[in-house]
C-alpha cells in the first residue's frame, strides 16, 4: 500500500466520510487479500475507531478492530523497533489497544497495554529529528506522565520508574507537530492540545485548536462537537446554539455515516446544552 492511499484514507476518516475510506481499504485489499500490510492494519483500525468513537455499536467491529492490531503485533514483533517507523508503527499499535481498553473499562489490559507503549516512547527520546512523529509521541509522554503525577498520587510509586514529565516540554513538542506539514501529525496534535486545555480549564486557548480543527475539517462530527462544546465552556450560549444546529444538519446530510452516528454527537451536544441551560438557569427558548 503506498502514502498515497494512507493519506487518502485517514483525509476520508477527518472528512466522516466512512463508506468511501471503506471502499478504498477493500480495494487494497482485494488487491493483495493474502499478505496485507502493516500500514492496511494501522488504517482499518484508525477507521473502525473513528466509527467506535461516533456512537457505532456493531460488536462486529470491535472484533475486527482487535484481529487486525492481533495481525499487526505479530508482524511487528518479528521486526527491528529501533528502527524509527517500526518504531512509531509499534507505539501506534499499543496505543490502539489501550484506548479501546479504556473505552471499554477493562482498565486492568489497558494498564498494560499503556505501560508497552511507554516503554517504547522511552526508547524514542532524543529521535524527535529522526522521525518527525515522534514529537506527537514524546509530547503526550512529557505532558501526561506529569499531569497524572500530580492529579494522582497514587500513580506516583509507578511513575517512579519513567522519566519524569514535564508539561511545557510536552506542549512545545505538541505545539511543533500541531505544524507540521504533514496533515495527520498536524490533527492530531491540534486535537490534543485542544484537549489539553479544555482539562485545564483554558477555554480561550482550546477554542484556537477546536476552531482549527473545524476549519479543516468542517464534516468532521467530534470536531464541531468540541467546537460546540468550548463554546459552551465559555459561556458563549447563543453562538454555542448555533454551532449546535449547523452540526446537526450537516451531519443529517451526510450519506457517509450511518443514522446513529449521525444523532451520536447531536444527543451529546443537546445534553450538555440541557445541563448549561439548567446550571445557568438563563433558559433560552429553542425548538430541538
Amino acid at each position: 500500500m503506498t502514502s498515497h492511499v494512507s493519506k487518502q484514507v485517514i483525509g476520508l476518516c477527518y472528512s466522516y466520510q466512512f463508506k468511501s475510506a471503506d471502499s478504498v481499504l477493500k480495494k487494497h485489499s482485494a488487491e493483495n487479500p493474502s499478505n496485507p500490510s502493516l500500514e492496511y492494519f494501522l488504517l482499518e483500525t484508525n477507521l473502525i475507531w473513528w466509527k467506535i468513537i461516533s456512537g457505532e455499536t456493531d460488536p462486529a467491529l470491535k472484533k475486527r478492530y482487535y484481529q487486525g492490531l492481533n495481525r499487526m503485533e505479530k508482524a511487528l514483533k518479528e521486526m527491528d523497533s529501533s528502527d524509527p517507523t517500526i518504531g512509531f508503527l509499534f507505539i501506534s499499535m499499543y496505543a490502539f489497544q489501550a484506548r479501546m481498553e479504556l473505552l471499554e473499562k477493562n482498565y486492568v489490559k489497558g494498564f498494560f497495554r499503556m505501560n508497552n507503549c511507554l516503554k517504547l516512547i522511552e526508547r524514542t527520546f532524543g529521535s524527535e529529528n529522526q522521525n518527525p512523529f515522534y514529537l506527537l509521541s514524546s509530547g503526550l509522554y512529557y505532558y501526561y506522565v506529569k499531569a497524572t503525577y500530580d492529579n494522582y498520587p497514587w500513580t506516583r510509586p509507578y511513575l517512579f520508574l519513567y522519566p519524569s514529565g514535564d508539561k511545557a516540554k510536552g506542549i512545545s513538542f505538541l505545539e511543533k507537530a500541531a505544524n507540521h506539514a504533514n496533515p495527520y501529525l498536524s490533527t492530531e496534535a491540534n486535537y490534543f492540545l485542544m484537549k489539553i486545555y479544555m482539562d485545564e480549564k483554558k477555554y480561550s486557548q482550546a477554542s484556537v485548536f477546536a476552531e482549527e480543527l473545524a476549519k479543516k475539517h468542517p464534516e468532521n462530527g467530534l470536531y464541531m462537537y468540541y467546537s460546540f462544546n468550548v463554546l459552551l465552556k465559555k459561556g458563549k450560549s447563543i453562538e454555542a446554539w448555533n454551532a449546535l444546529q449547523e452540526m446537526a444538519i450537516s451531519l443529517s446530510k451526510n450519506r457517509q455515516i450511518s443514522a446513529q452516528q449521525a444523532k451520536h454527537f447531536r444527543d451529546l451536544a443537546f445534553q450538555d446544552w440541557d445541563n448549561y441551560q439548567d446550571k445557568t438557569r438563563n433558559q433560552i427558548p429553542i425548538k430541538k
